[in-house]
């Protein structure tokens, strides 16, 4: 008998490493289970979260500015 198991987990981290550095260790465990067969980490909205990090890095740079930040005139 195969079942599927879908799991939501929320992640507190620091940044975008500690986030990619999470989901892997959770993987890597996940496929050292017993009966497990295969593993996929899906972001929420079903995005290839780790390929838009990079990309929003490589347009935007290491962070967004904060659009309702204080500026000086």
């Amino acid at each position: 008998m195969k079942t599927c198991l879908n799991v939501s987990v929320e992640i507190d981290a620091a940044g975008d490493q500690d986030v990619s550095r999470i989901e892997e260790k959770l993987k890597g465990w996940l496929r050292n289970q017993p009966g497990v067969t295969s593993v996929t980490v899906t972001p929420p909205g079903g995005i290839n979260a780790i390929s838009w990090r990079e990309s929003r890095l490589a347009a935007f740079g290491s962070r967004l500015r904060n659009p309702f930040a204080r500026t000086r005139l």
